[in-house]
C-alpha cells in the first residue's frame, strides 16, 4: 500500500440507561477506547460517494485501505452500532461507514469509507 501510516481509532462501547443513582433513568455513554491503525488514506471519488445513503455521501471524506487482520466497526443503521472513529493527519475525526474485503494472492486488504463526523465531540 502507498503512503502507509498510523492512525488514532476511537471506538465507543455501548451506552445504556443507568438504574439508579443520580442519574437514574439518564442515558450514560459508552467507555471510548483509544487504538491505531495502519493504513493508507486516499480521497473518495464522486463514484465511491455514491455507494453511500444520500444524506450522507456529502459528508463522504476519505478511503483507508488496511491490511485485513485489521477490523474496524463500521456504523449500522439495523444494528444501531456507532462506526469508529479514524483521526486523520489534520486531526479531522472520520466515522467509518462502510467497508469491503478484497482478498486476492498479492492485494489482500479490507477498504473503508469514511465520512466527516456530523456532532464531533
Amino acid at each position: 500500500m502507498l503512503n502507509r501510516r498510523s492512525y488514532v481509532v476511537e471506538r465507543e462501547a455501548p451506552g445504556a440507561h443507568a438504574s439508579s443513582g443520580p442519574l437514574a433513568g439518564q442515558w450514560v455513554p459508552g467507555a471510548v477506547s483509544v487504538t491505531a491503525v495502519s493504513g493508507s488514506l486516499q480521497p473518495v471519488t464522486d463514484r465511491d460517494a455514491m455507494l453511500l445513503p444520500e444524506g450522507v455521501r456529502e459528508r463522504a471524506k476519505s478511503k483507508l485501505y488496511t491490511d485485513p487482520t485489521a477490523v474496524l466497526q463500521t456504523w449500522g443503521i439495523d444494528s444501531q452500532t456507532r462506526g469508529d472513529i479514524v483521526v486523520d493527519e489534520d486531526g479531522e475525526r472520520l466515522q467509518v461507514w462502510g467497508t469491503r474485503g478484497y482478498h486476492r494472492a498479492q492485494l489482500d486488504h479490507r477498504r473503508y469509507m469514511l465520512v466527516r463526523e456530523p456532532y464531533a465531540r
